[in-house]
């Protein structure tokens, strides 16, 4: 009996263990579950790492020769027991070449790199540090995300003080040889016109094209020696281009100014010429009065002169006849006016008084020869200490002389005896300078002349008596007793002949530069190894990625922008400039000479001034508005140092709705395109908002909730928008509606929409991974169609 109650109790207490351990089973069993689901759900919104680099940008400058030692400090925090591994790479980026790449564990160091200025001229170069770190999969960290940072350095550089002296030398020759092909065009160019003149005879001048050709080819070949740095080269073919410069320029400066002085000596012909038949003129109408072979043979020679100057019929104008003439001019002159020698007794030569009587009555006549309406003439004032001219006509100068004739007429005996001498000298020597006007023109060296005649005049009235005096004086102005027919029967025939050849202007010719090679020296910058001059002209605008929420708050500010870095990758691929997640404020229009800039911006990030300058702290404790305002900032600061006044913006899920907000409030004029992918416009349904709070920031995910104040503002007012388009997942059924797992097509819905399907293999993975080109590459495809 006992052994039966024994074997009972037994069998109870082996159920009940039973019992206990299919509880405890089932309770295990529970915990795995739950621990399996938090691990899936934690593998999207966890970080199980913390990765940062500094500086994220930096700029210095180097002179050819020089180097510098970049040094990027690399923090790194993980949770415990969890493995990553981390590598780097240090690319050229304006080469495209690998200049350093390292793995390492995951943990905090220094990473140094050296740099040098090995290109001449002047320019911008880019190098980056892109450092990854993936969590290692483990049974206590499920996480397979990757994390990447990037710090990128601008170089400038420029050349040494070597090669500067160089290069400031080259340009002061090469200023200088340019120069000299401008003088040199222009010289010939003036040779050239000089010589088209008709009247004037020019020795034959051909210049030698070649030589111009050869020196235009060196100086060339000295721009293309500057293209390739060569500046050694360059300097040398510009100092042989300017030898053969100076020869040349010496050869034909010298021959302009020999035209110039050809042109001269033609205009000092041709004036000289002028002077002398007008006064052969005179001393033909003086020859029926005086018959005078040096008349005659000046005549005669003036003539020849015209001539020669007419048909150029002579070897230069050095040698033409000119003075001969002029001096057989003066001879006759001296003959007919000297008084000294003329057989007279009186003061005044008969034969003067009667030839000027002849041409008085001749111009009153209005004889053409002496008609007052053509025959002008320059004549010298009484001030014989100016050169003024006036004009006067010949036969008023005719009659004003026969007044001081009349004028002496009128003088008595008895005064003409008491006269003082200098009265009648200077009235002597205001006579005969009116006379001698009438064959050519007062000049200051005929005034010795004069003043020997008003001597001899002089010493005529000491001796002369003075009945004489009255007699000669009577029967000499008495125009009455004049025989005018004496008049016209004594003109000459000799015949004068008129100059047609004028005179010659110098031609005005404009100075022009040639078209030729520029020496130049530019900022030059290159991507890729595809170099250009810098400058800001470019049509590419920033590409601003930005991300959306984050659905856990204790994850760091730029763990968001992780999950860009696909998309990141393929638009490198496509030849932007990834800055990553750049946060540092940078000098404005530093990097206004690279186009395609793409920035992964985070609004989770605060910035402020202090004392000690600029400090950033995170922040994820604000809403949709907060964003925005922390975008416009962002905004700015990328327009400033691109350069440009619009970006381009691809944002992810709530980042659309930041972006949206951003242009309620400060308008679209800073946005070019704008593409949204899984955008919440309308909101986020019940089960998404739930699990939003969960880990999420709530502010964030009260204004996602369907019809919450935020969202009906938003979308209440009608606005402008830049150019939009909505990308937007479905495939994953979401409630009995379509989505991609966290939006429903369509809240996602809004303009220009363009569909993807795809799958949710957990739930509301699809909405992270639209934004993978290697897992949708059409959308990536899709987004590069619009931008471009």
């Amino acid at each position: 009996m006992e052994k039966k109650g024994k074997t009972k109790i037994m069998a109870v207490l082996r159920h009940t263990h039973t019992k206990k351990s299919i509880l405890i089973l089932t309770i295990l069993l529970i915990i795995a579950l739950v621990f399996f689901a938090y691990s899936a759900y934690t593998t999207l919104i966890s970080e199980e790492l913390r990765l940062s680099i500094m500086p994220d940008f930096d700029s210095f400058s180097l002179m050819y020769g020089q180097s510098k030692e970049l040094s990027v400090e690399i923090g790194i925090y993980k949770k415990f027991l969890c493995k990553a591994e981390c590598n780097y790479e240090f690319m050229d980026l304006s080469e495209n070449k690998l200049l350093e790449t390292g793995t390492f564990s995951a943990q905090s160091r220094v990473i140094r790199s050296k740099v040098m200025a090995e290109t001449k001229g002047y320019g911008k170069k880019l190098f980056q540090y892109t450092v990854n770190c993936n969590v290692i999969p483990t049974s206590t960290c499920r996480e397979n995300n990757s994390y990447r940072r990037r710090s990128t350095f601008l170089m400038n550089y420029a050349p040494n003080k070597e090669q500067s002296i160089l290069i400031e030398n080259i340009g002061q020759d090469y200023k200088s040889a340019t120069g000299q092909i401008d003088n040199l065009k222009y010289a010939l160019q003036r040779i050239n016109a000089i010589h088209e003149l008709k009247n004037v005879k020019f020795d034959y001048f051909i210049f030698d094209e070649s030589a111009l050709a050869t020196i235009n080819n060196l100086i060339n070949q000295s721009v293309e020696y500057w293209g390739d740095y060569d500046y050694e080269n360059s300097e040398k073919t510009l100092i042989g281009a300017s030898t053969m410069l100076s020869e040349i320029n010496n050869i034909v400066a010298g021959e302009l100014i020999k035209s110039e002085i050809t042109v001269a000596m033609h205009n000092d012909a041709i004036g000289r010429q002028a002077s002398m038949i007008e006064k052969s003129k005179i001393l033909r109408s003086l020859l029926g009065y005086f018959p005078d072979a040096t008349s005659e043979a000046a005549i005669s020679l003036i003539n020849a002169n015209t001539v020669l100057l007419e048909k150029k019929d002579f070897e230069n104008y050095e040698k033409l006849n000119l003075s001969n003439a002029e001096s057989l001019i003066l001879l006759a002159s001296d003959n007919m006016f000297n008084y000294s020698r003329q057989s007279s007794s009186d003061y005044l030569d008969i034969y003067v008084v009667e030839s000027l009587s002849c041409l008085v009555l001749k111009c009153k006549s209005g004889t053409e020869i002496y008609n007052a309406n053509k025959a002008k003439e320059l004549y010298y004032s009484n001030d014989l200490n100016t050169s003024s001219y006036i004009v006067m006509d010949k036969c008023e100068l005719i009659n004003s002389t026969f007044k001081l004739l009349e004028q002496a007429k009128a003088i008595t005996a008895a005064n003409r005896q008491r006269a003082n001498a200098t009265v009648l000298k200077n009235a002597v020597e205001e006579e005969s300078k009116h006379i001698y006007s009438m064959i050519g023109g007062m000049k200051k060296y005929d005034i010795p002349t004069i003043n020997e005649r008003s001597i001899y005049y002089l010493d005529r009235v000491k001796v002369d008596k003075a009945e004489n005096v009255s007699t000669s004086y009577t029967d000499f102005y008495d125009l009455s007793v004049i025989n005018i027919s004496k008049c016209y029967q004594n003109d000459s025939s000799m015949v004068i002949d008129e100059l047609d050849a004028g005179y010659a202007e110098l031609p005005t010719v404009n100075r022009s530069s040639g078209t030729r090679a520029e020496l130049t020296m530019k900022q030059i910058c290159c991507i890729k190894n595809n170099c250009d001059v810098c400058n800001n002209n470019h049509d590419d605008f920033p590409l601003i990625l930005l991300h959306g929420h984050s659905f856990n708050t204790k994850n760091s500010a730029f763990q968001s922008t992780d999950i860009f870095n696909d998309m990141e990758d393929a638009f490198v691929e496509d030849d932007y400039i990834s800055l990553g997640a750049l946060k540092s404020k940078i000098p404005d229009l530093i990097l206004a000479d690279f186009g395609r800039l793409l920035i992964k911006p985070t609004y989770y990030i605060e910035s402020y001034n202090d004392a000690l300058g600029i400090k950033f702290i995170e922040g994820k404790q604000g809403n949709i508005d907060t964003y925005a305002l922390r975008l416009k900032e962002q905004i700015d600061e990328i327009k400033k140092y691109s350069g440009k006044q619009r970006v381009d913006i691809v944002a992810h899920s709530m980042g659309g709705l930041v972006v949206r907000r951003y242009m309620q409030i400060f308008g679209d004029s800073s946005i070019n395109k704008f593409i949204m992918i899984g955008t919440p416009n309308r909101g986020i349904d019940k089960a998404t908002f739930d699990f939003c709070k969960l880990y999420g920031e709530k502010n964030e995910c009260n204004d996602m909730k369907e019809n919450s104040l935020f969202l009906n503002k938003l979308n209440s007012e009608s606005l402008n928008h830049p150019e939009t388009y909505s990308v937007i997942g479905i495939g994953c059924g979401m409630s009995g509606k379509d989505g991609d797992g966290v939006v429903i097509k369509e809240s996602a819905e809004f303009l220009n929409n363009y569909y993807v399907t795809g799958t949710c293999k957990v739930p509301g993975s699809m909405h992270g991974q639209i934004v993978d080109p290697k897992k949708y590459p059409e959308i990536y495809k899709y987004i590069l169609g619009m931008l471009e």
